[in-house]
């Protein structure tokens, strides 16, 4: 009943959803989405807190590098995160957290390189185009490649990014409408950057 409704939805209100090869199972990506904030996660590998953060009593504090995420400056969010021994962790202002470890960063550098070389890298981490497998080559898709299944993982790609950034890892075209990285280095010398 409910995959009924939701396709009724689509083609009743002609969504941008009705141009999708898959339209049905779009809309239930980003519903997914949408729930992922309203609960914790039991598969261990992306943890959601059960209530929103307030911006008064925000505790990102407890995280040490605050940043911003890519894009244009109203769309930019706030984030912070921690590193140690190669291992990340990043928490939004939501307070969702998103766990990387050292095996897992090695494996999405090494990607990145064995993709892309030293060359130019988009962010590419779309809802819609993630759940589909149709998004371009870039951050999001190498990190669904590492956590097969874990579209929020691999939209968390977004936060990643600048954290490679800060850490020394990757460089920044410089843009906010447009924004690529590249690796600044090759594998394996980025490996001494992840540790403190």
């Amino acid at each position: 009943m409910a995959s009924w409704l939701l396709g009724e939805v689509i083609f009743r209100t002609q969504t941008r959803f009705v141009k999708l090869a898959d339209p049905l199972r779009s809309l239930e990506a980003a519903l997914f989405m949408i729930g992922y904030d309203l609960g914790s996660s039991a598969d261990g590998i992306t943890k959601t807190s059960n209530h929103e953060v307030d911006d008064d009593s925000n505790d990102l504090n407890e995280f040490s590098h605050p940043l911003r995420t890519r894009g244009p400056e109203s769309k930019a969010k706030n984030f912070r995160y921690e590193h140690a021994d190669g291992n990340i962790v990043i928490k939004t202002e939501h307070g969702r957290e998103f766990h990387f470890g050292r095996n897992e960063v090695e494996k999405i550098l090494l990607s990145i390189y064995q993709e892309f070389g030293t060359e130019w890298f988009p962010l590419a981490n779309n809802v819609e185009k993630l759940s589909s497998r149709t998004e371009r080559a870039g951050l999001g898709m190498i990190l669904l490649a590492v956590y097969p299944g874990e579209i929020p993982q691999a939209q968390a790609a977004s936060y990643l990014g600048p954290v490679m950034e800060d850490i020394g890892i990757f460089e920044w075209n410089g843009r906010n409408k447009g924004f690529q990285w590249r690796l600044i280095s090759e594998p394996p010398a980025q490996a001494t950057d992840l540790d403190n």
